[in-house]
């Protein structure tokens, strides 16, 4: 008799971090990652989003450049920028794209290259899937 071997290993989920301080546009990104086949995990502020990334392997981020400061370990991590600086230098090497209202004033912005993909609000789902499928920063 011999045993049958299970190879098959569960897969991993894809974690998204979602950090936007507006609740309906976090919603939206949320419900649109979900049926992108993401678990979601939305907040409204940098001290949420640090107490997150430092508990979970999150493989996308989406963040508005432009949410309220805040203070880690004496560090000043003043916007969405500075958090995703922080977060690549504690070990994230996913996606990360950027979501702003001033997304064409920022396009260009060579600060910016941290980010893989710089998305405008409004957006549509089509867009958001557009970014989270890209390999290219746009």
């Amino acid at each position: 008799m011999t045993k049958a071997s299970n190879t098959s290993k569960a897969s991993v989920p894809k974690v998204a971090l979602i950090l936007e301080d507006e609740a309906d546009i976090r919603f939206i990104i949320e419900s649109i990652l979900t049926e992108l086949g993401y678990f979601c995990i939305n907040v409204p502020d940098i001290h949420s989003a640090i107490g997150i990334f430092k508990y979970n392997q999150i493989s996308l981020m989406t963040i508005d450049i432009l949410v309220p400061a805040d203070t880690y370990e004496d560090e000043i991590i003043d916007n969405g920028l500075a958090f995703v600086r922080f977060a690549k230098k504690n070990g994230f090497n996913g996606k990360c794209i950027c979501v702003s209202g001033f997304a064409d004033m920022l396009s260009n912005d060579p600060m910016l290259k941290e980010f893989n993909y710089i998305l405008g609000k409004p957006f549509t789902a089509e867009e958001l899937t557009k970014a989270v499928s890209s390999e290219k920063s746009s």
